[in-house]
């Protein structure tokens, strides 16, 4: 069996992971990335196409334009040129209608069958009546779907109609953090990131843009009552689109016990972050799943997290991490600020349950197991 797997700038260390999987599994294994995938990381057996000669993020509009072009005709060529067999898997789509339904189609003449991995029912800010149409047409041309969670499966049949047995639920792997991230002491972490080595510090990380809440948290961090001293540490890049409102929320919450890091959060700044953190906070406004829980569950660091979306069937409430009510601010600043003050310090794992309980139910071996399996039914 030929997997080609197209990224279209998905996160790096997910996909590094989900290649890693397939190794073994199957007979060949192509990618088509970019320079944000470490090649250093990418198993030697999986052959690595980079056709887009450098990334396209943070350049002007013509360049865009002209390197998003490049891609896309070589993509053409690269699939004109392979076999015309095999298995195309689909991780994101940049541009929902040439990554989504002109390409595929590409595809299935040339002979390929598609799977495409459903990360988000619809976009996140964009659940319009064209978009759901848009993307009943993408679901419907797809041989197979891999969801992570059960709700996303459940809305997949309710919504657009796709029958059960082409979707496939498969748990999102947690990632793999070396015994030298692990090792790295909290007061250290803090020290480097700027902080007090005895600061209690709260975590928001990840692409930050409305549907994230933000906003929320921020309101909810600066009304906490604690006698320790708590310091919120807001890291990572902001959507573009976004980052008007970010300035504001900046300008309004500019308090000390705030860190904001807002730029692109580099592999060896994680074990920083997560080390230093007590707990990440993911106040999403909606969501189907989030990558950021698997990297705090890799730290052995908690979450606070709305029971919205997959967020429930990802945590032992109380023990890995804590739900409050979605959307609703008041109820994440009781949650948080129990948290901060111990309430619920009884019954939660420490750092390495929470890494075991990670490890015994989202190994990316096994999912990639579960996905091979799939395709062979």
């Amino acid at each position: 069996m030929r997997i080609c797997v197209i990224s279209n700038g998905f996160q790096e260390d997910y996909i590094v992971h989900y290649l890693d999987s397939l190794v073994g599994r199957v007979d060949q294994i192509d990618f088509i990335g970019s320079r944000i995938y470490p090649r250093e990381k990418i198993h030697p057996s999986v052959n690595f196409y980079d056709l887009k000669s450098g990334g396209i993020m943070d350049l002007p509009a013509k360049v865009k334009v002209r390197r998003s072009m490049y891609y896309y005709w070589h993509l053409i060529r690269f699939f004109m040129k392979k076999p015309r067999k095999g298995i195309v898997h689909l991780q994101w789509l940049r541009f929902k209608y040439l990554d989504g339904i002109f390409l595929p189609l590409f595809y299935k003449v040339l002979g390929y069958k598609l799977v495409y991995t459903v990360h988000d029912v619809v976009p996140h800010d964009r659940d319009t009546w064209l978009n759901r149409l848009v993307f009943k047409i993408i679901y419907k041309l797809n041989w197979k779907l891999i969801v992570h969670t059960e709700f996303i499966k459940n809305r997949l049949i309710s919504e657009f109609g796709i029958r059960p047995d082409r979707i496939r639920v498969i748990h999102h792997g947690v990632y793999e953090v070396s015994e030298k991230e692990l090792s790295l002491p909290a007061a250290e972490a803090k020290t480097r990131l700027g902080l007090d080595e005895k600061d209690y510090v709260i975590l928001f990380f990840g692409f930050i843009t409305h549907y994230k809440g933000l906003d929320m948290l921020l309101e909810a961090f600066s009304k906490v009552k604690t006698d320790k001293p708590i310091k919120l540490v807001v890291a990572g890049r902001s959507y573009e689109g976004y980052q008007e409102n970010l300035k504001a929320l900046q300008d309004q919450y500019n308090q000390e016990t705030i860190r904001y890091i807002i730029r692109r959060i580099e592999d060896d700044e994680l074990p920083l972050l997560f080390n230093a953190a007590e707990l990440t906070v993911l106040p999403y406004r909606e969501a189907s799943q989030s990558g950021v829980l698997f990297m705090s569950y890799a730290y052995g660091v908690p979450v606070l997290v709305p029971d919205i979306g997959g967020f429930p069937f990802d945590i032992r409430d109380k023990e890995t991490g804590i739900l409050f009510t979605g959307c609703d601010t008041g109820d994440l600043t009781v949650k948080l600020e129990d948290y901060v003050n111990g309430k619920y310090a009884p019954t939660m794992m420490d750092r390495e349950g929470i890494r075991k309980f990670a490890k015994d139910n989202y190994s990316w071996a096994k999912s990639g197991k579960e996905f091979v399996e799939f395709l062979h039914e």
